[in-house]
């Protein structure tokens, strides 16, 4: 799983650079990612919404967060 990147103007996932409106963090990492709000194949997030169990609720998380919990 990769570390919360110091800088918070990149993506965690892709070290690509985020707009400001574009990205969300992780609730379980807390890494800031690429999330886009509308639905294209010309964007690429690097994570996605999953459904929390416990909490019953949904959240954030990014794509290494969402591969450990699949193993």
């Amino acid at each position: 799983m990769k570390e919360q990147t110091p800088d918070l103007n990149l993506c965690a996932m892709c070290d690509k650079g985020l707009d400001g409106q574009n990205e969300t963090n992780c609730q379980r990492c807390g890494c800031f990612f690429h999330y886009y709000w509308t639905d294209s194949p010309d964007y690429r997030s690097c994570g996605a919404l999953a459904s929390h169990d416990d909490a019953l609720a949904i959240v954030f998380l990014c794509i290494d967060c969402i591969a450990h919990s699949r193993s």
